[in-house]
């Protein structure tokens, strides 16, 4: 318990990260300089506007369930390039993405503004929007529970006179934090600051224009139940062709979880509850049969969570549950990506950005780093369930599924909030000799 609480502590710590850059960066663009965050953060996690933004009512719409169906939409488009490029081992942060480019669009004109609204489907009607943001903005409140740390900011030229309507939009709907950097005048300086405070490599930053937007999310949670706490278990992991790729250390438990198995994709899909009260959950799919990761990717539909949330059951009786004990950590080039699907002009174009700044902002650079860890330790206790003497062997589940969920072999995975199911990282998991 000693040990639990120190961590619970830590990860309390961890988690007012995610007020820093755009509460204390809002407002007032500050300086990017090595020493410029640490006395400020104090009294952050206490703020009571945290995600209270607009939330009137545009019309008889059912606000929620069309952002929902936006944000699944990009996550889908953006998550198919993703795997490709990196071969099927990766994580990223959709949500912290959609929010960022959910900024710039604020401040574009024409073809850019087009592309950007097209690519976060976002609607015309601004009060519309505002409430997207509400949701966006309220999905990962702090706790000592689960650190989801992030830094979400635009970095300017100190040349730029950054236009006060978008920068006051921006900040008050908690899409990004504003900041100040020699990028024309020092940027070899600049680029070190960046390395060394956000832990980021940046080896794909361009630095040619005159801002950048510079993203990172690291997560460390406490699930709700914790996994078996005995000896480490290292056991082979499989590719989807059944070849033995390396060893993992395995968490296990014993217990009724929550499963649901999709034909179409030939996929199960575990849902474990994460944090107090289950506030968080992740999903860890593993393919059945003969199919592999690859075959349910190209089939891939941004209705899949839909499909997963109504086929989700109850095990009846404890099953077998295996999860590798991770860490995995990506860095992208967003830009090179969003390129792919046509957006192109929010770089490059001077009049289309011409409302963020003047002169006209141009982000040439867009890197977002994403770690996270997955540890065997939770809030409550491990408690083996015991499999009742009456049992029939019937797990209440689809056949497909089996009685246990061990996952040696490539498998996807994807963290959200409970109140909106907004997908906070996803990723997929092939390799454990990359990290």
């Amino acid at each position: 318990m000693y040990n639990l609480s120190i961590r619970a502590r830590t990860l309390k710590m961890k988690s007012v990260v995610v007020f820093t850059l755009i509460v204390v960066l809002c407002g007032s663009a500050k300086e990017l300089k090595s020493n410029s965050y640490q006395s400020e953060y104090n009294g952050i996690a206490f703020n009571r506007n945290y995600g209270l933004v607009y939330l009137g009512t545009c019309g008889n719409i059912d606000v929620a369930l069309a952002y929902r169906r936006a944000f699944y939409e990009f996550t889908t488009s953006v998550y198919k390039r993703i795997a490709i490029r990196t071969a099927g081992h990766f994580v990223f942060s959709p949500l912290s993405m959609w929010i960022s480019l959910a900024a710039l669009a604020e401040g574009t004109d024409g073809v850019a503004r087009a592309e950007l609204f097209n690519l976060l489907r976002l609607p015309e009607e601004k009060c519309i929007r505002q409430q997207y943001y509400a949701l966006a903005s309220r999905c990962e409140p702090p706790g000592e529970d689960v650190a989801l740390s992030r830094t979400r900011l635009f970095i300017f030229d100190e040349e730029l006179v950054l236009n006060k309507q978008w920068e006051n939009f921006v900040c008050s709907h908690w899409l990004i934090g504003i900041i100040r950097g020699t990028l024309r005048r020092n940027p070899m300086k600049a680029l070190h600051l960046m390395r060394s405070i956000f832990a980021v490599q940046l080896h794909h930053l361009n630095l040619n224009g005159n801002s950048v937007i510079l993203d990172t999310l690291d997560y460390d949670g406490l699930w709700t139940s914790a996994f078996q706490d005995a000896t480490p278990e290292r056991v082979p992991f499989y590719n989807d062709y059944g070849e033995k790729v390396g060893m993992v250390e395995m968490m296990r438990m014993k217990k009724r979880v929550k499963l649901a198995y999709l034909p179409g994709y030939n996929i199960k899909v575990l849902e474990l509850p994460v944090g107090y009260h289950g506030r968080y959950r992740v999903m860890f799919g593993l393919m059945t049969g003969n199919s592999g990761v690859p075959q349910a990717i190209k089939i891939l539909k941004s209705n899949l969570i839909f499909e997963v949330l109504q086929n989700l059951r109850i095990s009846k009786i404890p099953l077998d549950v295996a999860i590798p004990r991770f860490s995995l950590s990506y860095e992208y080039d967003v830009r090179s990506i969003l390129e792919e699907i046509n957006v192109t002009n929010v770089w490059t174009d001077h009049w289309a950005t011409r409302n963020i700044s003047e002169p006209a902002a141009l982000p040439t650079g867009f890197v977002q780093r994403v770690t996270v860890t997955f540890n065997r330790t939770g809030l409550d206790p491990y408690e083996h369930e015991i499999t009742p003497a009456q049992d029939t062997g019937e797990t209440g589940l689809h056949a497909e599924i089996g009685k246990d969920f061990i996952a040696d072999r490539t498998f996807m995975f994807a963290a959200f909030d409970t109140e909106t199911y907004t997908c906070l990282f996803t990723g997929i998991y092939s390799r454990p000799d990359v990290v």
